[in-house]
């Protein structure tokens, strides 16, 4: 568990938290305290003229840094990426965001410190931005998994398969959906491979 995942961890098990914001309602100043009162973290945020979050920075109850992000935007607001900092200056990894013109997520690649690749995924969609294919690559580029999605002419979700590196299926789950549009499994597949009805 790395500092963040611990840090909202912690939020969810203690409501004691204190805010600040702006004049515009974004908060830029966080207090989160332990049961007995004592102060167990303390963040501040930073915005951009369009209100996008542009940093966030994480530090112990006496002040030092242990955390730093930084959070990038192309001029058409959507995010760029992300880089995430171990006390305030040392890289830890950075991550970068591509998209279609419909403003769809194309690519995310992560970074380690070295600017190595650490992982990356990608998207594709139909005409209708209905999302078909979702693909995990290792850091050496070969193909980890891939998720293969089909819709019904309300843009409905009605399969969903998963394969592996060499293109073998892993599971594949079946759709259908009542009067009021809420999806029910109506068969899966698992790599046994074993049908279920």
């Amino acid at each position: 568990m790395n500092r963040i995942t611990m840090f909202l961890f912690c939020i969810l098990l203690n409501k004691n938290n204190f805010k600040k914001y702006d004049t515009n309602g974004k908060v830029i100043e966080e207090y989160h305290y332990n049961k007995n009162g004592s102060l167990l973290m303390h963040s501040m945020h930073e915005y951009n003229n369009n209100g996008k979050l542009t940093k966030s920075i994480y530090s112990n109850p006496v002040g030092k840094c242990l955390e730093k992000m930084i959070f990038k935007y192309y001029s058409d607001g959507y995010e760029q990426g992300h880089e995430f900092y171990y006390k305030k200056y040392i890289l830890q990894s950075k991550d970068f965001q591509r998209y279609d013109n419909d403003g769809n997520l194309l690519e995310n690649v992560l970074y380690n410190n070295d600017g190595s690749i650490k992982s990356r995924f990608t998207c594709k969609y139909d005409k209708y931005g209905n999302h078909i294919e979702y693909a995990n690559y290792n850091p050496d580029g070969s193909l980890e998994s891939k998720n293969i999605s089909k819709y019904n002419e309300l843009g409905q979700e009605i399969e969903i398969a998963r394969y592996d590196g060499k293109g073998l299926l892993t599971s594949q789950n079946f759709f259908e959906y009542d009067i009021n549009g809420n999806q029910k499994v109506i068969s899966s597949y698992d790599k046994d491979p074993i049908w279920k009805k």
